[in-house]
């Protein structure tokens, strides 16, 4: 990785944005958690033929920011552990940091720019990477129910394990969410994304639409769930047959992923925390089809 670079995108994020008065005392507000997940996955290399699996990822979550609400500078850094029966590929250490710096350029507008460094982590193509990323939105809140956001993203990722396997991803999406009084939120969504990389045929442009559903249960307790559909066109591939000979048509994949998570306190410091998740993908490509599940049972303690 160049850590230069990953310096570089964050003193972006803290130039970005004028600092605010600190709060009474200007010490720095400092939160922790740290959490344990016990994971099954049907298909954990989301392949035609599935390998089943179950994990355990004990992971450290840190933030820092300069007030505790209202902040207009956050720094946060995960450390986790990640360990899986039946593969050897998912077992990792992994790091991420992100810091982002709030501006309010109105009185109903904010700017939110963020850097990210993520080290052995897993993106949502289900690949181990190394990855730096620069994100810029804008949220306009329309009235106290509707909030609509646009966002403009520079990623970079490179794999550890494949000298030369890197790639470029920007991206760019709009979203629009409605919070009603009694703590039901809805978001729906959409983003356009490119991957340039060094071999013609690994690039791709992907579209996704989704929408986010929070949906308040009593007691503190709240279930998020959400779908997403994307679709993914190879300008450069072939799809190819069972055989392994190429076809006429470009490669298409289409993909749905529903998915919902229930949080609900313990005590008042712990929660727990249950999902599951079902993916699907399809193709042109016949062997680029797998229908993978997952369930996750998590304990989560807050300093």
């Amino acid at each position: 990785m160049n850590v230069r670079l990953a310096t570089v995108l964050a003193l972006t994020a803290l130039a970005a944005s004028p600092a605010r008065s600190q709060a009474p005392g200007g010490l720095p507000h400092l939160a922790a958690e740290v959490r344990v997940a016990q994971v099954f996955e049907s298909n954990i290399d989301h392949d035609p033929e599935a390998t089943p699996s179950v994990g355990l990822v004990p992971s450290l979550h840190l933030r820092v920011q300069d007030r505790p609400e209202d902040a207009w500078l956050t720094v946060d850094y995960a450390l986790a552990r990640h360990a899986y029966s039946n593969t050897d590929r998912w077992d990792r250490t992994s790091h991420q940091i992100r810091v982002a710096a709030l501006r309010e350029v109105a009185d109903d507008v904010e700017t939110i720019t963020e850097a990210e460094l993520s080290i052995r982590g897993s993106s949502e193509d289900r690949d181990i990477s190394n990855q730096m990323q620069l994100r810029q939105s804008a949220e306009w809140r329309i009235s106290r129910a509707v909030r609509a956001e646009g966002y403009a993203t520079l990623r970079y990722k490179a794999n550890p394990e494949v000298p030369g396997d890197r790639a470029f991803r920007p991206n760019a999406g709009l979203a629009l969410q409605h919070r009603w009084p009694s703590g039901v939120r809805l978001e729906l969504g959409g983003r356009y994304e490119t991957n340039i990389e060094a071999d013609p045929e690994g690039r791709y442009r992907r579209w996704t639409t989704d929408a986010e559903l929070r949906l308040p249960t009593g007691r503190g307790a709240y279930v998020e769930a959400e779908a997403r559909y994307r679709t993914r066109h190879y300008p450069s591939r072939f799809a190819e047959e069972a055989d392994g000979d190429e076809t006429d048509a470009l490669r298409e994949d289409r993909q749905w992923t529903l998915g919902a998570t229930w949080h609900r306190p313990l005590l008042p410091r712990l929660g727990a925390e249950v999902g599951v998740e079902l993916d699907r993908r399809t193709s042109n490509d016949a062997g680029k089809h797998y229908v993978a599940g997952a369930a996750r049972l998590g304990l989560v303690y807050r300093f």
